[in-house]
């Protein structure tokens, strides 16, 4: 029976890096992924405003603005020309509030607004419009 040679062992040399080529990968691996991830995250936004435009309702709403400022979030509810503003209250399906005795609430899966008052249920016919963000 024959003895098994064992291959000699390789020595790695470390590789050393030229300045240029540090600053490269530093900027690779420690810079690029904190500005996306920067970039793409909502709780940086200063302001965002969404208004929803609604046809003629029994209601007189005549548009709905959601805006968050800071962190904070609120509704304002335009009836009959008046800007009601409201707390706006994360549900799961969406978001609703209350201003005076009029309860709105808007689905985000399906798009659609309804309203109560006084026990009666109202479907409301509301198009996005423009918005704004920064």
């Amino acid at each position: 029976m024959k003895p098994i040679q064992m291959p000699a062992p390789m020595i790695l040399k470390p590789r050393v890096l030229e300045p240029q080529a540090l600053k490269r990968t530093l900027l690779a691996f420690l810079i690029l992924p904190m500005l996306f991830s920067l970039g793409a995250c909502d709780y940086f936004v200063r302001f965002a405003q969404t208004k929803y435009q609604c046809s003629s309702n029994p209601l007189g709403i005549n548009m709905v603005e959601r805006q968050k400022r800071s962190g904070t979030e609120r509704v304002i509810v335009t009836v009959h020309q008046r800007d009601l503003p409201g707390i706006l209250v994360l549900v799961e399906e969406g978001w609703h509030t209350i201003v005076d005795d009029l309860s709105v609430h808007y689905n985000t899966k399906s798009q659609r607004f309804s309203a109560v008052r006084d026990g009666k249920y109202y479907s409301l016919s509301c198009a996005e419009g423009e918005g704004f963000s920064m």
